[in-house]
């Protein structure tokens, strides 16, 4: 599997990008039939976890065992939190992907107040 090269001085800012490009890509009007209601139905919600988990929260769980290392995040397990995450990003997917308008600062804003739960406060 190919692994991203993170940038260990802005984690944070690299975590928002890449979440806001995966609800980007995937509302797109070309792939949001295939991602968001045909593959889950085909293959099965099983099959279809089992990617994601081995695809999205895979990438998550990189960025927060950096941002762990780091001491930059809160006090809870990383599988959870990441689960959590690729959760909310799937619903906010699913939701914006249903908009007749849809405005890119609100979904930046979404996933930013999303991950700002996550930071530790000892900073």
């Amino acid at each position: 599997m190919w692994k991203k090269v993170l940038n260990f001085s802005d984690v944070w800012g690299q975590l928002i990008g890449d979440c806001t490009g995966f609800i980007d890509a995937a509302i797109l009007e070309k792939n949001k039939r295939i991602l968001l209601i045909d593959a889950p139905n085909i293959i099965g919600w099983d099959k279809w976890r089992k990617i994601d988990n081995e695809n999205s929260v895979s990438h998550l769980e990189e960025h927060f065992t950096v941002l762990q290392n780091q001491k930059k995040l809160v006090d809870l397990e990383i599988s959870v939190i990441c689960r959590m995450i690729s959760g909310a990003l799937n619903e906010l997917t699913l939701y914006f992907s249903q908009k007749e308008e849809i405005d890119k600062k609100e979904i930046h804003n979404s996933i930013v107040c999303l991950l700002e739960g996550f930071k530790s406060k000892k900073d």
